[in-house]
């Protein structure tokens, strides 16, 4: 869904990118809302980035998770003028465009803590999560940066601009491929799983509705500025792939997770 920015408020690091929190407008419905905001050009990936966060916030609300909203925002020559802070101005000058922006979420969300436990109404959702992890590559959901903000037993994901490697063109394997779950040791959820027998049948069988037909409605989505057609068909083949194999993987993650 397309937003117009039309106020920028604040400018924080996050990783490699620094987005920005601002107010969009969505022209259509008259309404307003509050937009973390990532420019192509301060993504590693640029425009592909994008995409990913895009394809990714898709999937995940269509699994059932609980993944901040993602936006494709406007961002006009008018409003980048007519910032106030020099930088951000600067910024938004050479980002002219379709750009990804998703809701921000404040109040009593806190960023998750590696090391914490998990209560029994987190470790079903939280094995939800490392399983999405797991299936989409995206090994930035991790001790130092757990890209995931929790209150009570909600669990809100922000942040898939390292998943789907193949589009970055990061030779990594697969999940379901020999090696491929090296990485979700360092998962921001593996300490507070391991040993607690989490019950991945329900996140695997909601991933059984993501058909092909799915797959190619959460790729064209996707603004035609970020994608060009072949990685637009490898990334809707790579999404039916990880359908077909993730019994595969919650059966490697539950012998892993013992």
């Amino acid at each position: 869904m397309n937003l117009i920015a039309v106020r920028h408020q604040q400018t924080f690091t996050h990783g490699h990118s620094r987005p920005m929190l601002i107010v969009a407008e969505h022209a259509a419905h008259d309404t307003r809302h509050e937009i973390v905001l990532k420019l192509a050009p301060d993504v590693q990936s640029g425009r592909t980035g994008l995409a990913i966060e895009a394809i990714c916030a898709d999937l995940a609300t269509r699994l059932g998770l609980n993944a901040a909203k993602g936006w494709t925002v406007e961002i006009n020559a008018d409003f980048a003028a007519s910032v106030p802070d020099p930088d951000a101005r600067r910024r938004l000058g050479v980002a002219v465009g379709l750009q990804f922006g998703s809701t921000f979420h404040s109040g009593q969300y806190h960023v998750a803590l590696a090391d914490d436990a998990l209560n029994d109404a987190l470790i079903d959702k939280a094995a939800a999560v490392l399983l999405f992890d797991a299936m989409t590559g995206n090994d930035d959901r991790h001790r130092l940066k757990p890209n995931c903000l929790v209150r009570g037993d909600d669990i809100v994901l922000i942040d898939h601009e390292r998943a789907l490697p193949g589009l970055r063109a990061e030779l990594r394997p697969a999940a379901w491929e020999h090696g491929g779950l090296d990485v979700i040791r360092n998962h921001a959820f593996f300490s507070g799983l391991r040993g607690q027998l989490p019950d991945f049948a329900g996140a695997a069988q909601a991933w059984q509705t993501v058909t092909p037909l799915v797959a190619a409605e959460i790729v064209a989505g996707v603004p035609a500025e970020w994608l060009d057609e072949t990685a637009r068909a490898r990334a809707a083949h790579f999404v039916v792939e990880m359908t077909t194999n993730v019994n595969k993987v919650s059966g490697l993650l539950t012998e892993i997770l013992r």
